[in-house]
C-alpha cells in the first residue's frame, strides 16, 4: 500500500528547490539578530520568575478550589461552565471564587514588591 503524503511534505513540494536559497539571510521570516534573541531569552527568564513567584502565593494564600479554578481559567483557557463541572460547582461559583482569588492576588503583589523589576532585566519590547 502507497504511504500518504503528509501536510508539510505536500507544502514543502509546492516550494521549487532553491526557493530559500533566494531569501536574504538578514531579512528572511525567521532571521533574529543577537540582540534580539538575548532580549527574548531575558524575558522567558522574567516570565519564569513571575510564574514561581505567582505559584507560591497561590499555594499560601488561596484555598485549594480558588487555584484551581486559576489554574483552570488562567493556565488552561477553560471556561468557568468547565471550570464548574471540573469542580463539581456551578459556573457561577467557580467566577466568584476567580474573582477572590485574583482580588486576593492583586492585593499579594501590591504588599510584596519582590516581583517587580530588577536590575538588568529589559523588556522584550525595548
Amino acid at each position: 500500500m502507497e504511504r500518504k503524503t503528509t501536510r508539510s511534505e505536500r507544502l514543502a513540494m509546492a516550494f521549487f528547490p532553491g526557493f530559500f536559497d533566494m531569501v536574504a539571510k538578514d531579512r528572511g521570516m525567521w532571521f533574529e539578530d543577537d540582540l534580539h534573541r538575548e532580549r527574548m531569552l531575558a524575558w522567558g527568564a522574567r516570565k519564569a520568575f513571575l510564574i514561581r513567584w505567582l505559584r507560591s502565593r497561590m499555594e499560601e494564600q488561596l484555598t485549594e478550589r480558588q487555584r484551581m479554578v486559576i489554574e483552570y481559567i488562567h493556565f488552561e483557557g477553560l471556561s468557568h461552565q468547565e471550570s464548574g463541572a471540573r469542580l463539581g460547582v456551578s459556573a457561577s461559583t467557580s467566577c466568584r471564587d476567580g474573582q477572590k482569588a485574583l482580588r486576593i492576588l492583586k492585593r499579594a503583589a501590591e504588599e510584596d514588591q519582590s516581583w517587580g523589576p530588577k536590575p538588568g532585566w529589559k523588556d522584550a519590547r525595548e
